[in-house]
């Protein structure tokens, strides 16, 4: 082995290294399981886990959302409540139930109205013929981890569209913004029904979402006003 080839090699040792004390740290950051202490449930060495406690501590939704949104038909996946915790606070409360906070928040609409907005500036339909078929379409194929990363990115692109046009901020544009933001919280709550129908409800229940317009076909809308006023 040449000079080269021998530094070569004891760097890529010191990489690899240095990749797995990174791994690790990230782990112990997030207060998720170390590879060593995750193993197979199994009855015989009693490691498995109780469902029903389990939904009693996260939710009957909060439960049921996890398992569809990690698990994978194709490989072994992997379950810890910590693990679980971290999901949902990271998706259904920070992404989803802040930005519904935040929005509808009084101070940033007063009027507690659903705004309508400015046509020119933005292609309402276009937004639920595109998450509609989206998720549709993963589901069909029976990928439902897909299908909720689907609404996922789209409700993380709602976060930002929020959070860049600063509606506290900018009257000018505060209608339009408000009414994307409640378009796509809209089209989430009704497509997740299936999957967290307690979640879906409260979130359908305050944006003033009447019971017979919550259905797939309810997705895309007329232009315009949809629901005059917010549920408080």
């Amino acid at each position: 082995m040449t000079v080269q080839n021998q530094c070569s090699s004891l760097f890529w040792l010191q990489h690899q290294k240095v990749d797995s004390y990174a791994r690790c740290l990230s782990l112990l950051q997030r207060e998720l399981p170390s590879p060593r202490q995750i193993s197979y449930m199994s009855k015989s060495f009693g490691n498995f886990v109780d469902p029903m406690l389990e939904a009693k501590s996260l939710t009957v939704d909060g439960v049921r959302y996890f398992l569809l949104r990690q698990g994978v038909p194709q490989s072994d996946n992997n379950y810890a409540s910590s693990l679980v915790r971290q999901v949902l606070n990271d998706e259904l409360a920070n992404c989803i139930g802040n930005l519904l906070s935040r929005s509808t928040a009084a101070d940033i609409n007063p009027s507690q109205r659903y705004p309508a907005f400015d046509k020119a500036l933005f292609d309402d339909q276009f937004l639920a013929r595109v998450v509609r078929w989206n998720v549709v379409s993963l589901v069909d194929v029976v990928t439902y981890s897909s299908s909720l990363e689907a609404i996922m990115t789209v409700m993380r692109g709602a976060n930002s569209f929020f959070q860049k046009h600063e509606p506290w901020k900018n009257t000018r544009d505060e209608k339009t913004t408000l009414h994307v933001t409640y378009q796509a919280l809209r089209l989430c709550g009704i497509l997740l029904q299936p999957i967290i129908p307690d979640h879906a409800e409260r979130l359908l229940d305050r944006l003033g979402i009447p019971l017979e317009d919550r259905c797939f076909n309810k997705c895309p809308r007329i232009l315009g006003h949809f629901f005059e006023r917010l549920q408080m």
